[in-house]
């Protein structure tokens, strides 16, 4: 087995030469601040319906030029942007050209690629469902996603201190002459951990309340860091959980000492979004980031009425992308009036934070 890593520790003041030295955003959650912001509907798209294309109640979710494509643990669907199905990839399974489940996968404009955890490697589709081929990589990545040349891994290196790393490959497999790894906290995973922006690949370790940028010469360097204040978990939290095992004993511990954790992130242009979980609620917190305005809104919290009350998946073109179930989507006064049945796939929104 090749050693995919050229390793590189990165310390919290960055001072590898192979970092580069810059003054990120600290940004002050307030907690005070519980107003939605104003929203405008860009787009609803019911993704069609068919007996054989399902998907199940927490779908992934990736935008590419030409298509919407949404996955659960059984099957991804390639939808046009007018919702129509383009093709079903139904590949779960032990076979050469198949993976232990779906649900982990990424895509963009050239392909689909589907994390497959038991053996440890990339099986990657074309959209009109058929199969290119395997990548080996040989060691378990919760989170991949791939940017021009290169795959990004968030690895889990159980056994050792290092918790969870970031490793950089080329399309093959094989380590690129300088990878980038950041030292974790632990063994526990949470949401997804990168966002392409660009130019630059955006990355959220686990545990951590920084989001870093890496560049196409794989030079890393922190954009934003966000202070909870009291609400952030301290690393000694983490090492007493530091078994995967231990996640549901970490999630307790944290709602019970009103703590944060845990982070998902969506960044766009005038907007940054965090997602999290405060003691028994969950949030979608929104920052401005031209006149510095905050607002968080409980998730799931129907007297709201309003769509921010879901989970963001995304964005396209400047719009943060929302699935909706179909017997839901009468729940929502911002959204318009449309004609669907309970037991319809979701509902795709593209909507515009004012």
């Amino acid at each position: 087995m090749k050693n995919i890593f050229l390793i590189l520790f990165i310390t919290a003041a960055l001072t590898n030469c192979n970092s580069v030295q810059k003054e990120d955003e600290v940004i002050t959650v307030n907690f005070s601040t519980t107003s939605p912001p104003a929203v405008e509907i860009v787009k609803v798209i019911p993704l069609e319906t068919r007996p054989d294309a399902l998907i199940d109640k927490y779908p992934k979710m990736c935008i590419t030029s030409k298509y919407y494509v949404v996955g659960d643990d059984n099957k991804i669907i390639v939808y046009s942007k007018d919702g129509a199905i383009h093709t079903i990839i139904n590949a779960r399974g032990e076979g050469p050209q198949e993976a232990d489940r779906l649900s982990k996968f990424y895509a963009d404009d050239h392909s689909i690629m589907i994390m497959d955890s038991f053996r440890q490697r990339i099986i990657e589709y074309d959209y009109d469902g058929n199969f290119i081929t395997p990548t080996k990589i040989g060691m378990p990545f919760p989170h991949f996603v791939r940017h021009n040349d290169s795959y990004f891994f968030d690895l889990q290196v159980n056994g050792t201190d290092n918790g969870n790393v970031l490793a950089v490959t080329d399309l093959q497999g094989n380590k690129v002459q300088e990878a980038v790894e950041i030292k974790g906290k632990g063994n526990i995973y949470g949401a997804e951990r990168f966002q392409i922006m660009g130019d630059v690949v955006l990355y959220l370790p686990s545990f951590y309340n920084t989001i870093y940028e890496i560049d196409n010469h794989y030079q890393i360097s922190p954009r934003y860091t966000f202070d909870f204040g009291k609400h952030w978990a301290e690393d000694k939290l983490y090492k007493k959980h530091e078994r995967p095992s231990d996640a549901f004993a970490l999630w307790r511990e944290l709602q019970k000492n009103d703590q944060i954790g845990f982070l998902r992130f969506v960044d766009s242009e005038r907007w940054i979004l965090l997602d999290f979980e405060k003691e028994k609620d969950r949030y979608n917190w929104f920052y401005n980031k031209e006149d510095r305005k905050q607002y968080m809104v409980k998730m799931n919290d129907v007297s709201q009425k309003s769509i921010l009350t879901n989970k963001i998946e995304t964005i396209d073109d400047g719009n943060f992308v929302i699935l909706i179930e179909a017997y839901k989507y009468s729940d929502y006064s911002d959204l318009p009036d449309l004609k669907v049945s309970e037991e319809d796939n979701f509902v795709l929104v593209l909507c515009k934070i004012k």
